[in-house]
């Protein structure tokens, strides 16, 4: 069974126990709790009226005043049996009648005491009838009081007498219906049955009101204690107040969002991981390769070297013209090999970031112009036509290193243009940068291998032909010192347009200088 049921049936069933224990106690104590508060009230009455003078009408004022306040019959009968006050009974001889209807008796004919129970009096002598044993007790001796039930012999009602006699043999009763002490009480206790049946079914809707009101928290910490066991940490508790519900609710927050908070460390620090260990491969792969190429690279050169430098050894070339070839081949593959070996020790330079700088203002345009004067000849040899569209470009940069990467692009671009082909420079501006780009005419390079162009010793020939040149290290020289300086590089395929042919385009981005 839900909370909320277990409350509302708890609460409804304490409000039913209540109401029910009203009842029964109503049922069970009404009527002598009545009783006895008359009982009480008779024994006041009878002593406000205090000791019972020679003369009953100097009374007639207080007996008034009580009989109208608590309708209580009043009589008094003198030591032989006469009636001498009573509070309705006419009386022969025509007694003039006290105000409120009381008459005075004193001025009265004596009847017998035979003759009292003959008039019809309603309330007879207790000096007639014994009490019956068990109830109340007669007034007895001069001084003495009790209480007695009695019956009106004319009308056959019930009554409660309290009688007292005085020292003068005069004795003062009071009398109260019985019936009304018994319709008081049924009364007493229908009100007490209707307003208890009114009461448990406000009981009953505020108990469904509280119910809702103390489980609603709970319903919600639930929610929210569903939500963390499914590692969604979004889920808050929303109530207000002073509670401790309200208080669980806030720590639970507070849990949910540091587990939110340490799940997206978490996360952050996986996939940083994963970043890390595919890096990682990468890099393993990359340095598999590279010695390969490098091994490779170097392999052929000490190749020759050694078989040149044996055959002289050995004596092979004959005359000082043959060696002197030989000797020009050791030096040429000597020359090769320093230069990849300065190549790579450049490339590990930048790559680490040790590579010194001596950044300065510089225009791209002239930088390109003067690097363009000492190509002349490679250009003319090869038939090749150039092209300059040099705008001012101011960069801050080391002028070493662009006029490096200018030069590797420049070469790279002689090596691969076709025969008598178009290779354009340009310079400028773009965006907040300066860069510098070189195009040559020639085929494209498939997509897939445009961004492999970077990594060294990478070749789009995968024979490695050594009739195209250079070490392999030179676009990737470029990009180290592209990083190195905070700027950029790419590579591009141009489809043929109006006024240019299809080829590629290099360009070197660099941050631009301040004004």
């Amino acid at each position: 069974m839900r909370l909320g049921s277990r409350i509302y049936l708890g609460m409804a069933g304490l409000s039913l126990g209540i109401v029910l224990s009203s009842l029964l106690l109503s049922a069970l104590f009404l009527g002598p709790f009545y009783l006895a508060r008359k009982k009480a009230e008779l024994g006041t009455i009878a002593e406000r009226i205090g000791p019972l003078p020679e003369e009953i009408s100097a009374l007639s004022s207080i007996l008034l005043g009580l009989e109208r306040s608590s309708s209580v019959h009043i009589s008094i009968i003198g030591k032989d049996g006469r009636l001498l006050y009573d509070s309705h009974a006419p009386l022969p001889g025509g007694a003039t009648p006290l105000p409120g209807g009381a008459t005075p008796l004193d001025a009265a004919p004596p009847p017998a005491p035979t003759e009292l129970p003959d008039r019809g009096l309603p309330f007879p002598s207790f000096r007639e009838a014994a009490p019956p044993p068990g109830l109340f007790q007669a007034a007895g001796p001069p001084g003495g009081e009790g209480f007695r039930e009695t019956m009106d012999p004319r009308t056959g009602v019930r009554l409660l007498s309290f009688a007292r006699r005085a020292t003068g043999g005069r004795e003062l009763i009071l009398s109260f219906p019985l019936a009304e002490i018994e319709e008081s009480a049924r009364a007493a206790a229908f009100f007490v049955a209707v307003s208890g049946l009114a009461a448990l079914i406000l009981a009953a809707g505020l108990a469904l009101l509280v119910s809702r009101g103390v489980t609603k928290p709970f319903g919600e910490l639930v929610a929210v204690s569903r939500s963390l066991a499914a590692f969604d940490f979004s889920a808050r508790f929303r109530g207000r107040g002073d509670e401790e519900t309200v208080a669980l609710g806030g720590t639970m927050n507070e849990l949910a969002a540091s587990l939110e908070k340490a799940l997206t460390e978490l996360e952050a620090r996986n996939a940083k991981l994963e970043e890390d260990i595919e890096k990682e491969r990468r890099i393993d792969a990359m340095r598999r390769e590279f010695v390969a190429s490098v091994s490779h690279e170097l392999k052929t050169p000490i190749a020759l070297i050694q078989g040149y430098a044996e055959g002289l050894v050995e004596e092979v070339p004959t005359g000082p013209e043959d060696r002197l070839a030989y000797l020009e081949v050791i030096v040429d593959e000597a020359r090769k090999m320093d230069r990849q070996v300065r190549d790579l020790l450049e490339l590990s330079q930048l790559d680490s970031g040790t590579m010194p700088l001596r950044p300065a203002s510089i225009d791209l345009a002239i930088l390109a112009a003067e690097s363009l004067t000492s190509f002349a000849r490679p250009l003319a040899e090869r038939g090749v036509r150039l092209e300059r569209a040099l705008r001012p470009a101011l960069a801050m940069a080391d002028r070493d290193l662009v006029e490096r990467a200018f030069v590797n692009y420049l070469t790279n671009a002689i090596e691969h243009v076709l025969p008598g082909g178009i290779i354009l420079v340009e310079s400028g501006l773009e965006g907040e940068g300066a860069f510098v780009s070189v195009f040559n005419e020639g085929k494209h390079i498939p997509e897939e291998a445009l961004d492999r162009l970077w990594d060294s010793y990478y070749k789009v020939d995968p024979s490695r032909n050594r009739c195209f040149g250079g070490t392999g290290l030179g676009l990737a020289i470029v990009r180290g010192i592209a990083l190195r300086l905070g700027g950029s590089c790419g590579v591009e395929n141009l489809a043929a347009a109006e006024g240019r042919a299809q080829g590629l385009r290099f360009v070197l981005r660099l941050p631009a200088a301040p004004a």
